[in-house]
């Protein structure tokens, strides 16, 4: 123990120990100016910053730095302006902006475009091709696959991959790539492949999608607004989550199923089937349990709650009347043969959710009161339009989920 504490003071004490052990620059710190007190060469001088405010601005290429002299001299002028790390690589056709930082041992490939205020941590990988919108973070160890787009201000933390081959034997190595947009957060380790040939190419997050830590987004998958996908959950190629759709964490959802607008998938669920939009379902094997009342109450009064509820029963489980719980002979009038003659008795799901779009009672009874809250009437008119469409329209092949069954056929 003796022998190594004296090696590691004679390392560290010599040249080679001090610029290698000394602290380095980190990424967001305010002193990263300070990069040029390690210079290309003991004779070469750091450059004036005013010397080189309107120069044009151009790309390096750290192809050969050890053998080239005039390129690290270039490089210590121009990452005293552009932050970037002399030990980056970045390729000669590669366009990055003058805001841009770049941290040690980086690697940006060739006909990239970094734009404005661009963070780029220590040991990040970029393949070509790629597109960083203004003020996208990447932290430590990120991995960005070939021709992936990072939407502005989107944030990919430690280890996370984006758009590396998918794990699919039928992909063939073609021009495929994964699109992330605004404001989206990528947790530690999460991992989204790009599209293959067959499935359109394109693995697509949309603005404002959260993905925890360690989650996985297969090929060709499509995430909407809003969307939050928790820590550890699977999505397994060509899924689809509406908008507003929450994954619990450790579920696992099986290919080409969808998951429609504010729906909720429970921890540890495994998804076989398609899930109506606003409604939650949980347990294994899973089942719908209830409405998602977490997302709608907020936005109905009590009586389109219960509205809401009837509608829900009689969708999947009721035997009674679409309005039976609702109506009361002192608050909604009586509607001659509107209100009575909707019965699920010997009805699929889909000629339920026809009779819903199709009748009239339904119309008439949420324009009652709507001069109470016109925002809670059409809030939920919408909602039940979103339910019933989704079922009229949804691939035959999948059941989808019920209350009294784990699925039943449409």
């Amino acid at each position: 123990m003796n022998s190594f504490r004296t090696a590691f003071r004679l390392i560290s004490s010599s040249k080679i120990g001090r610029n290698r052990f000394n602290s380095q620059p980190t990424l967001f710190s305010t002193q990263y100016k300070s990069i040029t007190q390690y210079p290309a060469t003991p004779n070469s001088q750091p450059a004036d910053d005013n010397q080189h405010q309107s120069a044009a601005p151009f790309v390096l290429n750290f192809s050969d730095p050890i053998d080239s002299q005039y390129s690290r001299n270039q490089a210590s002028i121009v990452c005293q302006k552009r932050r970037i790390h002399p030990t980056a690589e970045i390729a000669a056709t590669a366009s990055i902006s003058d805001s841009v930082e770049v941290s040690a041992w980086s690697v940006v490939g060739s006909n990239s475009t970094l734009g404005s205020n661009v963070r780029v941590g220590r040991l990040v990988e970029i393949a070509h091709e790629c597109r960083l919108q203004p003020n996208v973070q990447l932290h430590t160890g990120v991995l960005v696959g070939p021709r992936s787009v990072i939407g502005q201000s989107s944030v990919l933390f430690p280890h996370a991959v984006l758009g590396y081959p998918p794990q699919d034997r039928k992909y063939r190595n073609g021009p495929t790539r994964a699109v992330l947009g605004d404001h989206c957060v990528v947790r530690e380790g999460a991992k989204i492949e790009r599209g293959t040939e067959l499935g359109g190419g394109t693995t697509k997050i949309h603005n404002h999608v959260l993905i925890m830590a360690n989650a996985y987004i297969g090929h060709d998958c499509v995430l909407h607004r809003d969307v939050v996908v928790s820590g550890n959950a699977s999505l397994a190629g060509h899924v689809e989550l509406g908008a507003g759709a929450v994954i619990g964490g450790h579920s696992a959802l099986h290919q080409r199923v969808r998951v429609g607008e504010g729906a909720m998938v429970g921890a540890m669920t495994a998804v076989r089937r398609d899930v109506v939009p606003f409604t939650v379902v949980s347990g294994n094997p899973a089942s719908l349990r209830a409405l998602n009342y977490r997302r709608l109450w907020p936005h109905l009064t009590h009586f389109h709650r219960r509205v809401a509820r009837a509608v829900f029963q009689y969708l999947f489980a009721s035997e009674l009347s679409l309005f039976h719980g609702i109506t009361r002979s002192n608050e909604v009038p009586l509607i001659n043969g509107d209100l009575g003659g909707l019965y699920p008795v010997s009805l699929t799901l889909r000629e339920r959710a026809n009779q819903i779009q199709t009748s009239n009672a339904l119309q008439i009874l949420l324009n009652y009161k709507a001069h109470d809250n016109i925002e809670s009437t059409q809030y939920l008119m919408n909602v039940l339009n979103s339910m019933t469409e989704f079922i009229l329209q949804h691939d035959s092949s999948r059941g989808l989920y019920t209350l009294a069954r784990s699925a039943t056929s449409p």
